[in-house]
């Protein structure tokens, strides 16, 4: 039997923005600089995007994702992830930054599915989903997935274009911003 995790620090301001396997979790931590677009947290509903906001300018956000809801981090990556697992994001305000961090996990076995979801943002459609099985392949498996899937997306005008309404989705980005293609960079500018 393993022992639980007891103790754990990652400082916010680690220049470092790489997800972490931490016991049963997965932790992600990043800053943007006030010059930078801010990450913002959306989630999809039945009543459709719902984007989660601060209630006070400077007073810090600690939101659960609720497992299988489907979310996107703007400017963090260019889809939205769906996990049989809760994940927590939290951002703080500072004078010189935002910080952010986003945990997930914390259940063993868990997550075990993963996925990428991309929708019409015209008419809310979904375009195509990727889907994961992290309880075989794991955490980190899935972080390579989710660029080959991002890429995918990509070089497939017909897996972006709306067969509803015909309307051709932006191209996409993974996690890691320094692995970023030149479009990709300057779709993670965008969205």
């Amino acid at each position: 039997m393993q022992n639980p995790l007891l103790h754990y620090v990652r400082r916010m301001t680690d220049t470092s923005s790489r997800w972490e396997k931490v016991g049963d979790y997965a932790v992600w931590a990043g800053h943007r600089g006030n010059a930078e677009p801010p990450y913002g947290l959306l989630e999809m509903t039945e009543a459709g995007i719902v984007p989660i906001r601060k209630d006070a300018p400077g007073t810090p956000l600690l939101h659960r994702i609720e497992a299988g809801t489907p979310h996107h981090i703007t400017h963090l990556f260019g889809f939205w992830h769906v996990s049989d697992s809760d994940l927590v994001w939290l951002q703080a305000v500072y004078s010189e930054a935002t910080y952010y961090m986003m945990t997930i996990g914390g259940i063993s076995g868990r997550p075990s599915r993963d996925a990428c979801q991309w929708y019409c943002p015209r008419c809310g459609h979904q375009l195509h989903q990727a889907d994961f099985d992290t309880a075989t392949l794991g955490f980190g498996g899935f972080l390579a997935f989710q660029l080959e899937g991002v890429r995918e997306f990509n070089r497939d005008r017909n897996l972006r274009t709306c067969e509803r309404c015909s309307f051709v989705h932006s191209l996409a980005y993974g996690f890691h911003a320094d692995e970023d293609t030149d479009p990709e960079r300057e779709a993670r500018q965008e969205w």
